[in-house]
């Protein structure tokens, strides 16, 4: 059984025997009231106002529980908030830091592709200046070889 309904069968059967007990004071006050000075009317009443005030009491000890469950519950909701905000703040961060690392891949990419282009460039440039010079080098010897 839950513990709300733990309380509420609680506070309903502090209802009934309230019921139950004011009932019979309604009556046992009448005969008091009409006969103060009859023990039995005297022992009855305050009986009736002890039970009165012991129903009291339980549905105040009843409201200090609930009030306490109520005040952890509290507690503990807010330090369960205190860590959402927290994790609010570093998935904040996180995100911050992967839409950087993505800006970042980005712009390494660019550059990557950018060397390439520059690489294959500067390697047909070389090549280019290789066969030249080879191609020097052999028309040099064949003038000097005559």
């Amino acid at each position: 059984m839950s513990l709300y309904q733990e309380y509420y069968n609680q506070i309903q059967d502090n209802n009934n025997q309230f019921k139950s007990a004011l009932s019979d004071f309604k009556t046992i006050y009448v005969n008091y009231y009409n006969n103060p000075d009859a023990p039995d009317n005297q022992t009855l009443f305050n009986n009736s106002i002890q039970q009165l005030q012991q129903i009291n009491n339980n549905n105040r000890d009843l409201f200090e529980t609930i009030k306490s469950e109520i005040d952890a519950k509290n507690d503990s909701i807010t330090e369960m908030d205190k860590g959402i905000q927290t994790i609010k703040e570093e998935n904040n961060e996180l995100r911050s830091a992967f839409t950087d690392l993505q800006d970042t891949k980005s712009a390494s990419e660019s550059l990557v592709k950018d060397y390439k282009s520059m690489y294959n460039q500067q390697l047909v440039t070389n090549t280019q200046m290789l066969i030249g010079v080879i191609l020097l080098g052999y028309g040099c010897f064949s003038v000097f070889k005559r």
